[in-house]
C-alpha cells in the first residue's frame, strides 16, 4: 500500500490506542480487497530480516491456514478489526506428525507460528492449532524472540497452547486456552491481566523450564485463572517444574475451584526443593493456602514489591504496559 502509520515503542505498537490507529509507519495490508498480500508469510517475505523501519502488518478478518515464521524485527502484527477472534493464524501440525524424514516434528516443530525476531508488537490477532484434543503436542505460539509484546491476543489449543521458549516477552490482556502444561518454556514472561483457561481436565497450567540465572520465570499479575464446566475441582496445579529450577509465580490472580489445594506438583524426576515458585495475594475458591506444598512460598509484601515489570523484564518497560 505504500502508506505510512506514527510511531512508537518496541515494534512500533502505539503506547495506549489500538495499533489501526496508528499513523506515519509503513503498512503492509494482508487479506481483503485490493489489500498488498493474501497471505500473511507472502507478507512478511516482502520484508527484510534486518528490517530498522517500523512497519504495520494489518492483517484483515479471516482464518489464515498458514505455518508461519516470523523473522522480521521491528513489526506489528496488527488484526484489523481490533477483534482478536477475527483475525487467526492456525495451522494443524502436532509432535507426531512426519517430518518427511522418517521421523516426527516433535514439539518445537510442531508450532503453527515460529516467531523469532525481536521487537515485535502483536495486536488483536489469535493463534492457533488444530490439532484436537488428545493428539500429542500441539503449539499455537512459539516466541523465542527478544522484547516481544502482545495485546488483545487470543491463544487456542489443547496440550503446549504457548511455547514462550526464551528471552523476554509481555502479554497484555491476553486469553490462553488449553489443558496440559499450555503455558511453558524457558523465557522470562509476564501475563498482566490475562486469562488462562483449561478447556478439559489436565495436570498443570504452567511448565517453566527456567534458567538457575534467571530470577523470574514465568509471572502472572492479575488476571485470571479458568475452567470448563466439565473440568474437576482441584485438578489442576498452577504450575510443575519442566527444568529442575523452574519459576512462575501467581500474584493478585483469581483462582478457579480447578486449581488444587496442592498449588504446585513435580514434573517427571526433578523435585520441587529446586523449583521456585510463588503467590501474592491472590484470590477465588482456587487460592487457599493451607494445603499448599511446602516449597511453594507466599511472598512478603516486600518480596512482591520486586515484581515491578521492568525488574522483571530485566529493565524492558513494554509500551503496552503503559
Amino acid at each position: 500500500s505504500g502508506g505510512t502509520a506514527g510511531s512508537a515503542g518496541a515494534g512500533g505498537g502505539s503506547a495506549s490506542g489500538d495499533c489501526n490507529a496508528v499513523t506515519g509507519q509503513k503498512v503492509v495490508t494482508v487479506g481483503g480487497s485490493n489489500a498488498d498480500f493474501s497471505t500473511v508469510q507472502a507478507a512478511l517475505n516482502s520484508l527484510s530480516k534486518t528490517n530498522t523501519t517500523p512497519t504495520q502488518l494489518r492483517i484483515a478478518p479471516g482464518t489464515y491456514k498458514e505455518k508461519l515464521r516470523v523473522e522480521i524485527p521491528n513489526i506489528t502484527l496488527c488484526g484489523q478489526t481490533g477483534k482478536a477472534a477475527s483475525t487467526i493464524l492456525t495451522y494443524g501440525d502436532n509432535a507426531n506428525t512426519s517430518n518427511g524424514n522418517g521421523g516426527t516434528l516433535g514439539t518445537t516443530g510442531s508450532a503453527s507460528t515460529t516467531l523469532t525476531s525481536s521487537d515485535v508488537s502483536v495486536e488483536n490477532i489469535t493463534f492457533a492449532n488444530s490439532t484436537p484434543i488428545g493428539g500429542s503436542q500441539a503449539v499455537a505460539l512459539l516466541v523465542n524472540g527478544d522484547k516481544v509484546q502482545f495485546r488483545g491476543c487470543r491463544f487456542l489449543s489443547f496440550q503446549d497452547t504457548l511455547y514462550v521458549r526464551k528471552a523476554r516477552q509481555y502479554f497484555r490482556d491476553c486469553y490462553v486456552e488449553g489443558t496440559v502444561d499450555y503455558i511453558f518454556g524457558d523465557a522470562t514472561a509476564v501475563f498482566e491481566s490475562c486469562t488462562a483457561h483449561n478447556v478439559s481436565g489436565g495436570t498443570a497450567v504452567t511448565a517453566p523450564n527456567t534458567a538457575q540465572t534467571a530470577p523470574y520465570g514465568l509471572v502472572f499479575l492479575g488476571g485470571q485463572l479458568t475452567a470448563a464446566a466439565s473440568v474437576k475441582a482441584g485438578s489442576m496445579a498452577l504450575g510443575r517444574n519442566w527444568g529442575a529450577y523452574g519459576a512462575a509465580a501467581f500474584l493478585r490472580t483469581s483462582l478457579g475451584p480447578h486449581i488444587s489445594a496442592v498449588g504446585w506438583v513435580k514434573m517427571g524426576e526433578n523435585t520441587l526443593d529446586t523449583a521456585r515458585f510463588s503467590e501474592y495475594q491472590n484470590t477465588g475458591p482456587g487460592a487457599a493456602t493451607g494445603s499448599r506444598a511446602p516449597q511453594g512460598k507466599q511472598l512478603t509484601a516486600p518480596q512482591a514489591a520486586s515484581y515491578q515489570l521492568e525488574t522483571v523484564l530485566g529493565g524492558w518497560l513494554p509500551s503496552f504496559s503503559q
